[in-house]
């Protein structure tokens, strides 16, 4: 647990080297003393959180902004032909 803690900490950070992750034995906790004071890091996170979502909203409703009607095809005459004959299409 405490390496995949280092390791996620250490990718969220901008100075991954500074970071250290120590176990306290006995509790079932584990620390990651971060050096950012507590304003600059949640507004860190609160913008991670707004790219995400905004993101994620794209990605669902990127089709349906950008998407075209689909061409329908109501009618053809004549239903049957020969090559070269003239076909009309309504729709």
């Amino acid at each position: 647990m405490k390496e995949l803690l280092e390791a996620v900490a250490k990718a969220l950070v901008d100075n991954p080297d500074k970071v250290h992750v120590r176990a306290i034995e006995g509790e079932q906790r584990t620390e990651c003393p971060s050096e950012r004071n507590g304003r600059h890091h949640n507004k860190y996170i609160q913008t991670t959180l707004a790219l995400l979502a905004a993101a994620a909203l794209l990605t669902l409703l990127g089709p349906l902004l950008f998407a075209q009607g689909s061409p329908q095809v109501t009618a053809v005459d004549p239903s049957s032909g020969k090559v070269n004959d003239t076909v009309t299409v309504a729709g």
